[in-house]
């Protein structure tokens, strides 16, 4: 017979525990642990007992907070932390579930452009492609709206002045103030669609990947043809930020 202690929902109850005190820098008494957990205080005992005892968790004056222990361990991650490979992580898996190109593209503030650092090809005959370290401009692709859309106001405006907008395509936006109205809808949404904008028939989603202090990091993007991703936005999108998101929290982004 099991105890509280046991199987998967031990493990369960022991992230859920680690996560809860790490957004809670005044501790958390049993009673609280018990709600957010929903678990019994009896079983949660079990549970908080042996952590204190290894230093990975301090009770004092009937709160529970984060120990040294649980601080040395994730001052480890973090010292042996590679961006670039869970980056690399996140995009196999966004792969997977659409079967379309995934690129990372960061932003080049000298050149006004965006590169993208990282390519994982789709597996379908017909698909967009691209080569690694190539850039692009931000006023017509996807991830540099997205990246443009995240400066602040100032950066902004300095790009669209001193920036010649051309018609890459019929639908390129070249206008400042649909620019401005892009940019806006762009953050207010929290991802970028474009099609057609800067490649003929290709189309691209992107969401944004943030750094541990909220600054963003990059732009996490999947392209195709744009048959193909109109037909299936609501899917890419869904997939697309969902991905992001999951990279932002890997590198210690709680926003």
């Amino acid at each position: 017979m099991n105890t509280p202690n046991d199987g998967p929902r031990s493990i369960h109850r022991l992230l859920g525990l680690f996560s809860a005190l790490a957004d809670a820098p005044d501790g958390l008494t049993l009673a609280q642990l018990s709600v957010i957990l929903s678990s019994p205080k009896s079983s949660l005992l079990i549970l908080l007992r042996p952590l204190v005892e290894q230093n990975y968790l301090i009770h004092k004056e009937r709160h529970y907070f984060a120990g040294p222990q649980m601080y040395h361990f994730a001052s480890a991650i973090l010292t042996n932390y590679k961006f670039g490979t869970m980056i690399r992580h996140v995009m196999e898996d966004l792969g997977v579930s659409t079967s379309e190109t995934v690129l990372y593209a960061t932003l080049d503030e000298s050149n006004d452009n965006i590169v993208y650092t990282d390519v994982i090809e789709s597996p379908k005959a017909v698909r967009y492609v691209t080569p690694i370290g190539v850039m692009r401009p931000l006023y017509c692709t996807a991830a540099g709206l997205l990246l443009l859309a995240y400066k602040d106001k100032a950066w902004q405006e300095s790009y669209i002045n001193r920036t010649d907008m051309l018609a890459r395509t019929a639908t390129t936006i070249v206008d400042a103030n649909q620019l401005r109205e892009r940019l806006k809808s762009i953050r207010s949404s929290g991802y970028s669609f474009s099609v057609g904008e800067a490649v003929e028939e290709a189309a691209g989603v992107a969401a944004p990947v943030f750094n541990v202090d909220g600054s963003i990091a990059g732009a996490l993007v999947l392209g195709g043809p744009s048959d193909r991703a109109v037909r299936n936005r609501k899917e890419m999108v869904r997939a697309t930020i969902e991905l992001a998101e999951r990279a932002s929290r890997a590198s210690g982004y709680r926003g």
